[in-house]
């Protein structure tokens, strides 16, 4: 590795000590800093520059190929982090991460499970945290102010459609319009459900047409899962019989006979007298089987038929597939409630709420307000594959990132100990502007419209990461007996008492309330410079893992 350099360009690093997660911050020298206790400590980097010399590379080796035919060397020859506005990391510009009133911090938080929301001590972030252990935290800048968070502002984003401070994008009042559009797609597309059940012959409200899929789940569904379960019980015996019979032929029919099919002898003279005894009571064995299979299949048919048949007893003229299908998005609309008329717990009631945070940025923006500035980040790797017997190069390959505008607030890291394990709960939160990766490398070396061709955009690229939800479903962090790591996110844990009774539906409603989910916006997503790439948005929302687990292994 050769001659890394930080270029800090006066930076100045500030610890300060805060007494609680609200407290003012206080610039310390060194001798007051000695002097407390340890409640936390923020970190605070202003005009600050990280240039890697041009010359420098840093290299990757030993990887080989499965077959020990092909090796990889790794290549890392770019690394920068300035202020935004480096154009790529070729202007000098000082960038900030956090500031005296938004630091990043490192500190011992006490949980707040069990407190009362009254209590002094009472932070509804670490709620799903028993009060009765602190935790570690390690975290990063957090803004109130709806134009400074990210999440907030990737939001608005989204329905801006444009990278905002770009030429041509200023109207704030088109994100205010694009969410309203979708609350109006929403709305109209709830009073269409609601109108077609409301037109029937005998008219149905919500309430009504769940429990009409109740009656035929309980009843109809049911006694015919009965019927198949029954039918499927006495596939036992004949399928036991065929394949005691099939261990009886003659090998060279078995070994081109298997279990269920018609040896060759009758299916090549349609006629048993040319089978031998054996084979005939074999056949036998098969058609009865296939005859009880045939039973359990019709069963099957008679079940799914059920589902499409618009005269199922109750039904009203609609199938029971169409009812599960809009009231399962009637409740994604409207929340589980389906008698709550003012649908307060759906996704209207979301993006709702959205608007009014949408409503808060323009209008900020429309009174001079400006969003802080984010950093540039950027490197290039070379990916080398040469043939392991003679080092000869057979193919590189170029992998060059640069983000443009990137943000980190809100996201955390946080340990504790229960049980003598390890737990943990992460949030990896990253705004972008705009993210471009280029692969052509030197292929494309002093051609700038090549390079431009080759390069994937995203534009206002938002991403939540979230892994864990206190004591309810910690991450837990564990090594292996050979050395490996181990991760895993555990199924939400509750209590099983003595008397065999739980409290696993208010862990599992707990869970589902408010447990933090993961997401994706893209605002745009472009392959080159041609209208020809344009790839349109990318929305993945409301992602939640119940389990997962992660073990690192030996190349």
């Amino acid at each position: 590795m050769k001659n890394y350099k930080m270029k800090p360009l006066a930076t100045l690093l500030s610890l300060v000590v805060s007494g609680s997660a609200f407290a003012d911050l206080i610039a310390l020298d060194d001798d007051a800093l000695s002097k407390e206790s340890g409640a936390g400590l923020g970190m605070v980097l202003e005009d600050f520059v990280l240039q890697v010399d041009e010359d420098a590379t840093a290299s990757l080796t030993g990887i080989n190929s499965s077959d020990n035919s092909q090796t990889l060397e790794i290549d890392w020859s770019e690394l920068y982090i300035m202020g935004e506005g480096s154009n790529n990391g070729t202007e000098v510009t000082p960038g900030q991460i956090g500031s005296l009133m938004h630091p990043w911090v490192l500190r011992s938080v006490r949980g707040s499970g069990g407190l009362d929301v009254s209590d002094a001590n009472y932070n509804e972030r670490y709620s799903a945290i028993g009060s009765d252990i602190a935790l570690l935290e390690f975290a990063t800048d957090v803004y109130e102010s709806p134009v400074q968070n990210s999440a907030s502002f990737g939001l608005f984003s989204l329905y801006q459609g444009c990278i905002w401070g770009d030429p041509g994008c200023n109207n704030s009042s088109i994100a205010v319009n694009g969410i309203s559009e979708r609350i109006d797609t929403l709305s109209a597309e709830k009073s269409d459900i609601t109108i077609k059940y409301s037109s029937l012959s005998t008219s149905w409200n919500m309430t009504q047409l769940e429990n009409s899929i109740e009656y035929n789940l309980s009843n109809q569904i049911a006694n015919q899962e009965a019927v198949i379960a029954s039918r499927e019980a006495a596939l036992t015996t004949p399928y036991n019989n065929m394949a005691s019979a099939w261990s009886s032929i003659p090998e060279d029919a078995q070994r081109v006979t298997p279990v269920g099919a018609f040896p060759p002898c009758e299916e090549s003279a349609y006629d048993l007298d040319v089978c031998n005894a054996a084979e005939r009571t074999y056949v036998d064995r098969v058609k009865t089987y296939n005859t009880a299979y045939a039973s359990y299949s019709d069963a099957r048919r008679d079940l799914a038929a059920m589902y499409q048949d618009p005269d199922i007893a109750g039904g009203n003229g609609v199938s029971l597939n169409d009812r599960m299908r809009d009231l399962d998005r009637f409740k994604t609309l409207c929340g589980s409630d389906v008698s709550d008329a003012d649908c307060s717990n759906g996704l209207i009631a979301v993006r709702q709420d959205q608007k009014g945070t949408i409503q808060d940025i323009a209008f900020a923006f429309g009174q001079g307000v400006s969003r802080r500035k984010g950093l540039d980040i950027g490197s290039k790797f070379e990916f080398v594959f040469k043939d392991a017997a003679t080092g000869a190069v057979e193919r590189t390959d170029t992998l060059n990132i640069d983000m443009k505008g990137v943000y980190l607030d809100g996201s955390y890291f946080r340990l504790w100990s229960r049980n003598d394990e390890l737990n943990g709960e992460i949030a990896f939160n990253l705004f972008a502007k705009q993210i471009n990766i280029e692969t052509c490398g030197s292929a494309c070396e002093g051609d700038v419209v090549a390079q431009q061709e080759s390069t994937l955009y995203l534009n206002n690229f938002l991403m939540s990461l979230n892994l864990g939800y206190g004591d309810v479903q910690p991450m837990l962090l564990s090594a292996t007996s050979d050395g490996n790591f181990e991760f895993t996110l555990v199924a939400p844990r509750y209590t099983v008492n003595a008397d065999g009774t739980s409290n696993a539906q208010e862990v599992y409603a707990d869970f589902y309330e408010n447990a933090p989910k993961s997401y994706l916006y893209v605002g745009d997503v472009q392959l080159g410079t041609s209208a020809q790439g344009n790839l349109g948005s990318i929305v993945v929302d409301g992602l939640r893992a119940t389990y997962l687990k992660v073990t690192s292994h030996d190349l």
